[in-house]
């Protein structure tokens, strides 16, 4: 209890959940207390921004795939930069998902690429997944955030692996 000035008491901190976790403990223990985080209570529903964010990106793979001429697998890379896309639409209601799915067949191409000795895909239009993560951490509970990262981490490290040019440009 805290004594302000008025002469009245009060609590920082009431009700049975404060008594299972004193703030001292989320304090003194991170990990646990990201793992507890929740998800946010409503998210957002899908908006005419999302469409427009998605024909965006199918619009710029098809002209990227169909404009650049040094673009290796060109079939491949545009069906994935493509067929990806759609994830857009179920970002927010099912965030983990969606970095497990992306990513997921993101790494799963990377190995076979690595496997056939095949050269990388190089398609600037899959910037887009970087909205995922931030889905991920936006939209997602503490779990989610931490198997997500986990899950993302495998086609990041296999991508250095796959377009391997060096140190620097593995940098930054």
């Amino acid at each position: 209890s805290v004594v302000p000035p008025t002469g009245r008491r009060f609590r920082l901190s009431v009700g049975t959940l404060a008594a299972l976790h004193p703030y001292s403990v989320g304090v003194s223990n991170p990990v646990r207390s990201l793992m507890e985080e929740p998800r946010p209570s409503s998210p957002p529903v899908r908006v005419w921004r999302d469409w427009v964010l998605l024909a965006v990106v199918m619009i710029s793979g098809l002209l990227e795939g169909a404009l650049r001429n040094d673009l290796p697998l060109r079939g491949l890379s545009v069906v994935l930069t493509v067929g990806l896309a759609p994830l857009l639409l179920w970002r927010r209601a099912h965030p983990l998902a969606v970095v497990a799915t992306a990513f997921g067949v993101t790494a799963v191409v990377d190995i076979v690429l690595i496997a056939s000795d095949a050269p990388a895909l190089d398609m600037f239009t899959m910037v887009y997944l970087l909205v995922l993560p931030y889905s991920l951490f936006r939209w997602g509970s503490g779990r989610e955030a931490v198997a997500g990262l986990a899950i993302i981490l495998v086609p990041a490290t296999l991508s250095l692996i796959v377009s391997w040019t060096g140190l620097a440009d593995a940098i930054g």
